[in-house]
Formats: C-alpha cells, structure tokens, sequence
C-alpha cells in the first residue's frame, strides 16, 4: 500500500513539473496548438490500440478462461498432463485451487471434458497473448508519452540550439535504452500475431494427448513460470522507469545539487538562467515588451480596485505588446500620433505593501482620466501589468521574475515617452518611484538626450488624492522635480528620506539615471530611419508565442483602423 501510494505521489509530481516545462516552452498560442496536435495524436494512438487488442480477443473468445482461472489453468498444462489420460487430468485438476472455484463439477462450468482439457492445454498461450498485447498497448503509449510529451513538447529536442540537449550523453543513452524496449515489443508483436492464428485454428481431439504441447510445439521461444513475470516486470517497469530516469538525470542531478547550495544562490542562478531564456525566446531590450490592460475594460471595471497582473493574465484581461524604443522616441506620445499616443502609464504611492489601492480611489480617478480622454487604448499600472507576490508571499517562478527584472529595467524609457497619470497624495514626494517617474514624465526626449518638457509637450497630467491638494503638492511636485538634470535627479533619489519599498529598486534604477542621457542619444542616433518610413503605420501582430508585437510607429487593433492621435 505505502509503495503504491509513493508510486501515485511521484507520478503526480512529475507530470505536473512535465506539465509546467511545456507551458513554459510552448508559450500561449503555440501551446493551445500543442495541445490540439495532441489530442489528434491521442485519438489515432487509442484506435490503434484498439485494434489491437480487439485482433487479441478475437482469438481469445475461442478459448474462453476466465481470469481467476488463468493462471491455474497455466501450473496445470506445464505439469505435462495429457487430455488422453482423463482420470490422471481430473485428479491433477482436482488438487489445484481451481476445482474450488468451478462452478459445475467435473468440467468447471465447460461443456465437455474436452473443452476443459483444451482449455487448459492452451492456457499458456492465452496468457502470453494477454501479456502481449498489454505489452504492446503499453509501448505505444509510452512512446507517445516520452517522445511527443517529454521530449518534443518540454522543448529537450529543438533545432534552435542545434539538438545540443538531444545528443547529449544521458539522452544517447536513453536512446540506446529506447532501442532494446524497441526490439522487445517488436518481439511481443510478431508474438502475438503468431498467437491469434495459432489459437483461430481448431486442432484435433488427439493432438492434445501430447505432454509439453506449449514448450515443444505451440510456444518454442517463450519462457514458463517465474521467468514470465521477469520479462513481464522487466520489461514494462523496469526498463521503462530506467528510461525515464535516464532522460531526466539532468534534471534530477541539478535538483540534488541545488538541495545542497545556497538557497539565495540557487535563486539568483535561476533567475540568470530564465532572464537567458527570455531573450532566447525573443526579449529585446531595444523593444521591451509590457502588459496593458484594455481602456475599455477599466472604463467598465466593477471591482473597487484593479486586480492583481496574475488574476488578469489568468483571465485574459491583458495584451502583451512590444514597444520599439526608437520609435518611441522619435514620437512620444505628445506628437499626437506614433505608438505612445494612445498608451497611458499611471504613476501612484503603493498605499499598503500588499494592495497599492486600499479604498479605490486610484482606480476612481484613473476612470475619470480614461472618460475625458476616449482615445486612450491600453493602460499601464503596475500592480495589474507586471507580476506580484501574493498577500506578502513570493509565489512568483523564476519567470515571472525575469519578466518583472526585465520590465522594471525598461520602465523609465515609458515615463519619458507615453501619457502619465501622476496620482498624487500628500506622501508621494518622499517616495522613490512616484519621484522618478515624475520626473520622467516631465522630460522631452531629444537627439542631444533630455531637457524638461515645454508646455506644448506635456505627456503628464496631476490628480492629487487623499490630502493632497493642487496648490501644495501639485505645484510643488512640478517646482521639485520638473527642471532637474539627471545628475541633480540623482543626488535628490539618493538621498535617505526618500523612501522605498524595495531597496534594490534604488540600486537597480539610479544608475540608470546617470546613464539616461547616452541610452536616449544612442537609441535615437543608432535607429535613425528615413522620415518616410518614420511615418509608415503597421498593424499590431502576434509573434510565434502569442503576444502582440506591435511593428512600426502607430498602434492598431487587429480589427481597428488607424487610432486617432491624442487629444491634449
């Protein structure tokens, strides 16, 4: 009981770490596909399966035995009793187990003796063909499971990087494993083909006075007895788990190691290595890409506050959208047109650690900023676009934090480029991230790098909260902040009243301050393209992983003409 308990336990884990690494690389749309080639594939494996084992009953109908007898009937026939002698059969029959079991005396529920005595000559070979043709049922399954599942849809064989992992040297041997469980269903096959004819045809009454009939005529390259149960186990569990175990030493070598290290060092290692994967998969840091939550469904929330990013993504409520710096640059949202016109970035104070809109009245003014100005499209706020922990708990992957670490490294070229909603309250000018994106908002991106926004390219747009009111807090934002150079910006964030939450933010963010004016030069200066092709309009598109990318300077809806510029 425990085993078998164990046994169900790890089988659960291990599909559901199978189940996660195919989400994570079959991606969205590419995994709703996956899933639909499989149930193809898991339709034709089942007919096939059917088939054979509706070509094994058909033999096995004609020589009835009933399972509780089976193996009976098996000790019995390899006892080398003969049909010709039926005093010594019945005795032989009458000392097994079976004779309690019969239902009607002397010919266990059979018509005649003949019938009981052929049924029991036969045995063995009804016993074989059963273990056949699960044996084979199985190997088909199995192979679907381990070739289509584990190793084609985990991503272990894929031309991107060459096959590297496919011919690496535990999955040759798991190949070199794969090929003897291969040549042994093959053998249980042929077998079983040999069986059903064997059995479909009726034989004479005086060809079963013969002893040894199974190990000298019917059945030559079988083995009896304890070796049945050797191949049987052999083959179907042991072989089976040994390739399994073969196929993921990788993965249970690294988790051993990891149970050894350093828990801090083994995050920031997966970290790394899912940042690394990310790009892979097609992260550019010159066209970072974002979560937006639709206007509309802002317009129409019925919640006090905006969900969290997880409950949205889990609901399909966002659109992931790839945002070309250059373009943006070249464009920012007050031109009226380009990609950042109709995109709209609310910059808050987190009012509690755990939820940043305790009351609602963030999302309150967001809608009212949203119902004067139609033609925002997508909005951007932090707690719903990027992931979070849930409730003070981290239960974000190594993902989700890649995707967190590499959007929040990008943010800043959003403040300085979309439409800002600044949510002041009275305590936002002590804080790091309402500051710096402030800050931001106020700034004009040039060929020379920054300088503060004139009046007639003003992106950002003030509505004080709680007890802050527009004479104090929102004149004096813009007085504090407004006119600041990057180095004075600097120096004002480092300074120890200005606090954070996360402390590593400080660390993350201020460089790039200092660095803002070059990262704005070079982007501008090294995708420079033609004003014609700087006017030029795409439609948004997904990529191969389902999200939308949106290509070139304006952004559309599939479905959507041209969206209007916005209007101040």
């Amino acid at each position: 009981m425990f085993l078998a308990s164990f046994g169900v336990g790890a089988f659960l884990y291990f599909a559901t770490l199978v189940l996660r690494d195919i989400k994570k690389y079959q991606k969205l749309k590419k995994y709703k596909s996956f899933v639909r080639s499989q149930a193809v594939r898991a339709g034709i494996i089942t007919m096939i399966m059917a088939c054979v084992t509706t070509f094994a009953l058909s033999a096995m109908l004609r020589v009835p035995i009933k399972a509780t007898l089976l193996n009976v009937f098996v000790e019995l026939s390899l006892n080398g009793v003969a049909c010709a002698d039926q005093a010594a059969f019945v005795s032989a029959f009458e000392a097994t187990s079976a004779n309690a079991s019969c239902p009607a005396l002397p010919n266990c529920g059979y018509a005649t003796y003949e019938d009981l005595c052929q049924a029991v000559q036969y045995a063995p070979m009804v016993r074989a063909l059963t273990d056949d043709t699960f044996d084979v049922n199985l190997s088909i399954l199995a192979s679907w499971l381990i070739i289509s599942i584990l190793i084609l849809g985990t991503g272990r064989a894929r031309a991107n990087d060459g096959y590297s992992h496919l011919l690496s040297p535990h999955m040759l041997v798991a190949m070199v494993l794969g090929l003897v469980s291969l040549v042994m269903t093959l053998f249980s096959f042929m077998r079983l083909l040999l069986i059903v004819l064997r059995l479909s045809v009726p034989r004479p009454a005086p060809y079963f006075d013969r002893t040894g009939l199974m190990n000298k005529y019917e059945l030559p390259l079988t083995c009896y007895g304890d070796c049945v149960s050797i191949w049987f186990y052999g083959k179907n569990v042991a072989l089976l788990l040994l390739i399994l175990f073969v196929l993921n030493f990788d993965f249970i070598l690294k988790t051993v190691l990891l149970k050894l290290r350093d828990p801090s060092e083994v995050q920031k290692e997966q970290l790394e290595e899912a940042i690394k994967e990310l790009r892979r998969q097609g992260w550019d840091d010159d066209a970072p890409s974002f979560y937006f939550i639709p206007a509309d469904w802002v317009r129409a929330c019925g919640s006090e506050s905006l969900p969290r990013m997880q409950t949205l993504h889990k609901d399909g409520h966002l659109t992931k959208i790839k945002i070309p710096l250059a373009s943006a640059f070249r464009e920012p949202a007050f031109c009226g047109g380009g990609i950042m016109a109709n995109i709209l970035f609310v910059s808050h104070r987190w009012e509690d650690k755990n939820k940043p809109d305790g009351d609602g009245e963030q999302l309150k003014a967001i809608k009212a900023y949203l119902e004067a100005h139609p033609d925002i499209k997508w909005v951007w706020f932090d707690y719903s676009s990027m992931p979070q922990k849930v409730d003070g708990v981290d239960t974000r992957t190594p993902e989700d934090k890649a995707e967190f670490q590499l959007m929040l490294a990008a943010i800043t070229d959003m403040y300085l480029t979309a439409h800002v909603l600044i949510l002041l309250d009275g305590s936002s000018a002590s804080r790091f991230w309402p500051l710096m994106e402030a800050w931001c908002s106020m700034q004009t991106v040039t060929s020379d790098g920054l300088r503060p926004a004139k009046e007639g390219e003003r992106r950002y747009t003030i509505k004080c909260i709680h007890t802050a009111t527009d004479k104090h807090d929102g004149e004096g934002l813009v007085d504090k902040v407004s006119t600041k150079t990057p180095d004075e910006m600097f120096d004002h964030l480092k300074k120890p009243d200005i606090d954070v939450t996360n402390k590593k933010d400080k660390e993350t963010i201020l460089p790039k301050i200092l660095e803002i004016v070059r990262h704005v030069v070079d982007t501008i200066g090294g995708a420079a393209v033609p004003e014609k092709e700087a006017n030029s309009t795409h439609d948004i598109k997904p990529d191969e992983f389902g999200n939308v990318i949106s290509l070139g300077n304006e952004l559309r809806t599939p479905s959507e003409k041209l969206l209007p510029p916005m209007q101040q």
